[in-house]
């Protein structure tokens, strides 16, 4: 191929992270075009490929046979040479092997399954992915904003397409463990993904969420962050009638089968345009305390060191510091 035809992306554009990965490789394969990405995730820390961009990378691979050079962790520079895309139908899998992010490797493969040549007959067979990694994390969204929010709008876009995903176990960070089920049957041949109009909000129609706690926490947990957000809600000046199904709407889970521990929240509000409006929450501990002695920060980065926790401490002012703790450790 020639070098000439290659597309050479900088990738400490903008905010420099992991999305232009995801998207260029995603257009490469569709369009059949050749990309290089330089100076990959610039603006992070640290920079260059991670497990879960390498392996989103590695699935559209194999759905398109590409060849590729720089393809390994914290490499800086990704060479990425398309070739057809393959039919649909088969079963794959790919794991992270960390708490990586399983909606971002849905976001980098999605576009790719959705166009897969189907088998002739018009008629395009699933195919299925058993994605490996965290489902709930900080900067990503988490699963549940993928199946109740993004999901649910993006399927009027796919005409024929059929994409269902199903969560089999919660992985939580620092652990990872997560495994969903996706399952993508392709547009017909010549279909194209259909326009949407999402500029009327509309009036609200019902409001309904999502509490869940994993591992070793209890459900009392669960459910006393339900009274905390039933509370918030009920200070937001909404009239009855749209709290009238409100109880039965939020729905309390204990997560008995999930890797490692967590919690957290998904909230999401439709309305009568068919909008849906939604906001999600991870569990954290935090404790407002005064300046750090050396014997705290040490027991800190104890936990940190022997169970992958993490703290962050933010200076409220000269007395005051506040201490965050993400990520629940690893299950006893």
């Amino acid at each position: 191929m020639d070098q000439n035809d290659i597309i050479v992306l900088d990738g400490s554009k903008l905010e420099g992270g992991g999305q232009i990965l995801r998207n260029c490789v995603s257009y490469s394969a569709l369009l059949r075009k050749p990309v290089r990405v330089i100076t990959i995730r610039a603006q992070r820390t640290p920079p260059g490929l991670r497990a879960q961009h390498l392996k989103g990378i590695e699935l559209v691979q194999e759905l398109c046979g590409a060849t590729m050079d720089g393809g390994v962790v914290t490499s800086e520079t990704l060479t990425f040479l398309p070739g057809p895309l393959q039919g649909s139908g088969n079963e794959i899998v790919a794991d992270t092997k960390t708490a990586g992010s399983i909606t971002l490797l849905i976001q980098t493969v999605l576009p790719v399954l959705l166009f897969l040549p189907t088998n002739g007959t018009g008629a395009g067979q699933a195919t299925s992915v058993l994605l490996k990694g965290g489902t709930n994390a900080t900067c990503a969204p988490q699963v549940d904003y993928f199946l109740r929010v993004f999901l649910p709008i993006a399927e009027r876009m796919f005409g024929n397409g059929r994409v269902s995903a199903t969560v089999l176990r919660r992985g939580y960070y620092p652990r990872g463990g997560g495994e969903v089920r996706l399952e993508v049957s392709p547009l017909q041949p010549g279909e194209k993904i259909r326009a949407i109009d999402l500029t009327e909000r509309g009036e609200l129609t019902r409001i309904r969420g999502y509490i869940y706690v994993g591992g070793v926490l209890p459900k009392s947990m669960a459910w006393a962050m339900r009274k905390v957000v039933l509370r918030e809600l009920r200070k937001a000046n909404i009239s009855k009638e749209k709290f009238s199904t409100l109880e039965e709407d939020l729905y309390v889970c204990k997560e008995d089968n999930a890797s490692g521990g967590g919690s957290g929240v998904v909230l999401w509000a439709e309305t009568d345009k068919g909008c849906i409006l939604a906001g999600t929450g991870i569990g954290k501990s935090q404790v407002l305390a005064g300046p750090l002695s050396l014997h705290t920060q040490t027991a800190m980065w104890v936990a940190n060191e022997m169970t992958g926790v993490d703290f962050s401490v933010e200076k409220v002012d000269d007395t005051k510091f506040l201490i965050q703790c993400e990520g629940i450790g690893h299950s006893v």
